[in-house]
């Protein structure tokens, strides 16, 4: 439901190649759902999106984020956006999407994108949806991985603006919080 008001939905090429995501507006879910789907934004510095995902399928608008040094050949519907070194910037790939007329941005993931763009402190909002299952173990995904955080300064505080009952689980909103 959420991507019906998105621009752009971005995830890292690591949930690509793990879920094989459409990354579109299941219309068969939602019985007034918009004419557009959003442009589907993966953040590949290397070039691993496989060439049969179905982010590359054509159906919708899309954007790979990747290396100055990536040597990938892209299917000529896909929209190339380089980043000046080894790695994407993602507050320069922000600003890079806003001039292309994208507001919303919705980041879906995974851990170490959204680890990132909580630590950087680029969102405006952060939804969780829990699920009434449990699903546990050693490789079990968790909602942010990446560098563990050191003191007080890695906190990122969050305001809690929302609970909302969804199918048996609990959609919780929040916003950033000031820094204690």
């Amino acid at each position: 439901m959420m991507r019906t008001t998105a621009d752009a939905v971005v995830v890292g090429v690591g949930t690509v190649i793990a879920d094989d995501p459409s990354l579109r507006v299941h219309r068969e879910m939602i019985p007034e759902s918009p004419v557009r789907n959003p442009w589907r934004v993966i953040l590949d510095s290397k070039g691993r999106t496989p060439a049969a995902a179905k982010v590359l399928d054509g159906s919708q608008p899309t954007i790979i984020a990747t290396s100055a040094g990536s040597t990938r050949a892209w299917p000529e519907h896909v929209q190339v956006l380089r980043a000046m070194g080894e790695h994407v910037d993602l507050r320069h790939l922000l600003t890079q999407l806003y001039d292309l007329g994208m507001r919303t941005v919705m980041i879906e993931g995974g851990s170490k994108v959204l680890a990132s763009v909580v630590r950087e402190r680029l969102f405006d909002r952060l939804t969780v949806f829990i699920a009434p299952v449990l699903v546990g173990g050693t490789t079990a995904p968790s909602l942010m991985s990446g560098p563990e955080c050191e003191g007080p300064d890695g906190v990122v505080a969050l305001v809690r603006t929302g609970v909302q009952p969804v199918d048996g689980g609990v959609l919780l909103t929040f916003i950033p919080g000031r820094h204690a």
